[in-house]
């Protein structure tokens, strides 16, 4: 064998797992939108799940997209009249052994003498299969059945399977009408019948002596049992060896990461699974195809049947997650990484607006974006190196950039701009924010400059001086510096002592809480003498009357900064009701109150009057460390401040409040608001482009350690997770909280291009070595050094202290 012919081979080869029942696993199952059609209105997930002791040691389980409480088909084989489908009963129980985006290989034995490999196929949005190939060691033929079973429910019913038939003959099992789908199972050359009550679909085969046989069934949730029939007839048809061939060669594309550790591999492994399966086709209203965030069995089916009644997960491209899953899949797909950003641009305004969520069904959210489009543009370059995209993109960029330095969103005009919405922040949560959240003071951000939004405008302006330098446009370059000078300016009068932080738009100042009123009747005029050092805004907040909001006016009476007689009145239109309190913030600044009162509320209610507290510690403090243009004593600072335990450095990552915050333990998404992987990834890069790899390092490993506890436990991912316990919180199976592929990979040190092309080297801190192979490149870091080896055998070696460079393969193309 030529060594072309060699290398060719081991590149095909894929990674052979043991993955038991206790190990750490995600076995979500959709159909790969790479490769297999997608239907946004009807997408129907499954989940395989490992049984062990006295249960199904297999079952394939789904809730049709949130049809039926759930369906589960559970395969059962008996040899000897003896029946083998409990995990106890097998000879060896079934266990995971290869798995890519829409598809899992499960192998196993049922005697100690006959043993299986099983292929789960997601075909479609609509229909799955299996393959069982079933070899016999024995030197004398065998009898073998295999008898395949249904279970639904919905409504907390069961739903008795049925027989269904086939107009030209056949017979399948089918849980009747549920909403709009006929669910129906077809054995190939199957038979149904009766076991007791219940009927099931069955074969019998004999096993020639040291021979193997092929059994398949397929399933498929359509709206009429006839074209299911024939959907299932025509999915049966083809050679599915071919089908996992394709599926196995696209694979090749997805970085396959070794650190010595197999449960911290397996955790890369299904979270790179997991983000490409989130990927779903075009449709009429984006004209490339789009990610959600729970591709999972109870989410993808909408009732109206064009996606507008979808969930939050499934409703638009949120920006933070656009990031995660661009930047991600950029190196694997760079189409559909590309595509996430076109998306937006696509539905760009002449004014350069750009809507804050648009989504496969048409939705938007009527906001903003995030400013971080031209750092995803950028951050897709650096995997890909194709400049069409930049080219295609920079005009567009820079009118989106134009439309967020508008006077709308600069009151003041000092070149420090407000969010105009806490949605556009992406975490709605911030205990100095959170309308509607109890433990937050509900302060309106309209009014104030925060340096999140500093930082994100800053990156975008960098990443388009970037661009513009790639792409030799000199007077585009220009202009970025000469934006860099004033937007690092802005950042610069937001650092307070040791940190930045917010302040008031129009008084420039950070104040402390100041109680105005605590708990006044309602129906009462309250009376104070309360001086505002330094002139604040006041949040007023009425509790009571459970779900009413009432028509309530709060008059406020003060003096301004000017010593000068000062009124405002805040109408029920102010307020932001919640259940049973609502809260308003002042436009007006107060030096002083001497009185508030309240029209339309009665004795039952009260009232809470406080000024602004601008000096919350929350995560947005440390965050320009990811816009890169800061200086160096700065980043140490930061750097500083949020590797304290006491603040930020917690036992599972980086918390979304300091501890020391009174609202640490109360807040709505967990202690410290979680760990979510956008703010984890933000400021890894940080801690990577000011040189504290080691950091970052750590900061990623502690996140792995614990995703993999929670996939041992819990069996999937979450949106986001606990601070201190093994534990994922929000939904399951959110693709915001699978591991950040792209801040690994920087961790790592490596951008594999292509077959002939990858970027390695700078520091690396894992302390252990670490391969890495993708499109058939091999590469190694380890302490002592990294060796590259392309597919055409061509190997390089770079010492420890080698710079991150690109390495290109000479070997002339065959």
């Amino acid at each position: 064998m030529s060594d072309t012919r060699r290398a060719e081979t081991r590149r095909l080869e894929m990674r052979r797992w043991q993955i038991k029942p206790d190990d750490p696993h995600a076995l979500q199952l959709a159909a790969d939108a790479r490769l297999m059609p997608t239907d946004y209105t009807d997408d129907q997930t499954w989940e395989l799940i490992l049984g062990g002791g006295d249960t199904s040691a297999l079952q394939l389980q789904t809730r049709y997209g949130g049809r039926a409480g759930l369906a589960s088909i559970v395969p059962m084989w008996w040899i000897d009249h003896r029946p083998v489908f409990q995990y106890q009963a097998y000879a060896a129980p079934p266990i995971v052994t290869a798995f890519a985006p829409g598809w899992i290989e499960v192998q196993g034995k049922i005697t100690p003498r006959l043993s299986f490999k099983a292929d789960f196929i997601a075909f479609d949005s609509q229909s799955i299969g299996c393959r069982f190939v079933v070899k016999n060691a024995l030197p004398s033929p065998i009898e073998l059945r295999l008898d395949v079973v249904g279970f639904a429910a919905a409504q907390s019913q069961e739903i008795k399977p049925q027989i269904a038939h086939k107009l030209t003959g056949g017979e399948g099992l089918t849980f009747g009408k549920l909403h709009d789908i006929v669910p129906l199972i077809v054995l190939e050359k199957g038979r149904a019948e009766l076991s007791g009550s219940n009927p099931k679909l069955s074969i019998t085969v004999k096993i020639s002596a040291n021979a193997s046989t092929t059994l398949r069934w397929i399933h498929v949730g359509l709206d009429d049992i006839h074209k299911a029939f024939t959907h299932a007839e025509k999915l049966l048809t083809p050679n599915w060896t071919r089908i996992v061939a394709k599926i196995q060669q696209a694979a090749q594309a997805v970085p396959q990461i070794e650190t010595g550790d197999v449960a911290l591999d397996a955790t890369i492994a299904f979270g790179i699974q997991q983000l490409l399966q989130s990927m779903l086709r075009p449709t009429m209203t984006l004209p490339y195809g789009s990610f959600v965030g729970t591709r999972q069995p109870g989410r993808g089916w909408s009732a109206r049947g064009d996606g507008t009644d979808h969930p939050r997960a499934w409703s638009g491209q949120h920006p933070t997650l656009a990031y995660l899953t661009a930047l991600g899949l950029a190196s694997i797909d760079p189409v559909s990484a590309q595509g996430i950003v076109r998306n937006y641009l696509a539905v760009q305004h002449n004014d350069g607006f750009v809507d804050g969520r648009p989504g496969l069904a048409g939705q938007k959210v009527g906001y903003l974006c995030m400013p971080l489009l031209a750092r995803m543009t950028w951050g897709i370059f650096q995997y890909t190196e194709n400049d069409t995209l930049l080219k295609q993109t920079a005009r567009p960029l820079w009118k989106f950039l134009s439309r967020w330095m508008q006077a709308d969103n600069d009151k003041d005009g000092d070149g420090v701009y407000e969010w105009q919405d806490e949605q556009q922040t992406g975490y709605p949560f911030f205990p100095m924010f959170g309308a509607g959240l109890s433990y937050a003071q509900n302060a309106d951000i309209r009014l104030t400059e925060a340096p999140d939004l500093a930082a994100y405008l800053l990156s975008e302006v960098v990443s388009l001086k970037a661009i513009a330098s790639y792409l030799q446009n000199k007077t585009d370059e220009q202009r970025a510096q000469s934006l860099i000078q004033q937007l690092k300016h802005g950042l610069d009068s937001l650092w307070f002592d040791d940190r930045y932080g917010y302040r008031d738009f129009a008084t420039h100042a950070r104040a402390q809480r100041v109680v105005v009123v605590e708990n006044g009747r309602g129906d009462e005029e309250q009376l104070i003498s309360t001086t505002l050092t330094p002139p604040n805004r006041l949040i007023v907040r009425v509790i009571g009357g459970v779900d009413h909001a009432p028509n309530v006016s709060v008059i406020i009476d003060g003096k301004d900064s000017n010593g000068q007689p000062q009124q405002e009145t805040l109408n029920a239109s102010a307020f932001k009701w919640s259940t049973g309190y609502g809260s308003a913030s002042t436009q007006k600044v107060f030096a002083s109150i001497s009185r508030i009162r309240t029209v339309g509320l009665s004795r039952v209610y009260r009232i809470h009057a406080h000024s602004v507290d601008s000096t919350p510690l929350d995560i947005n403090a440390i965050l320009p460390l990811w816009a890169v243009e800061i200086d160096h004593d700065k980043a140490r600072t930061l750097v500083d401040l949020l590797t304290q335990p006491k603040h930020f450095w917690l036992k599972n990552g980086v918390s979304m409040v300091s501890t020391r915050d009174t609202s640490f333990e109360q807040m709505k998404t967990g202690e410290g608001g979680g760990v979510w992987m956008y703010w984890v990834t933000l400021i890894g890069e940080g801690l990577i482009e000011h040189g504290y790899m080691g950091h970052a390092t750590e900061l990623i490993k502690r996140v792995l350690r614990l995703q993999t506890e929670v996939l041992r436990e819990r069996k999937a991912f979450y949106e986001f997770y606990h601070t201190e316990l093994p534990l994922g919180l929000g939904e399951r199976g959110h693709t915001a909280g699978v591991i950040p592929l792209h801040l690994l990979l920087r961790v790592l040190g490596v951008r594999v291009i292509s077959p002939r092309k990858v970027w390695t080297g700078g520091a690396f801190e894992w302390g252990t070595a670490v391969t890495i192979t993708q499109h058939g490149v091999t590469i190694r870091r380890a302490p002592d050094g990294t060796r590259v080896a392309f597919p055409s055998g061509y190997t390089v070696d770079l010492p420890a202290e080698a710079p991150m460079q690109e390495i290109i393969d000479p070997t002339p193309k065959e």
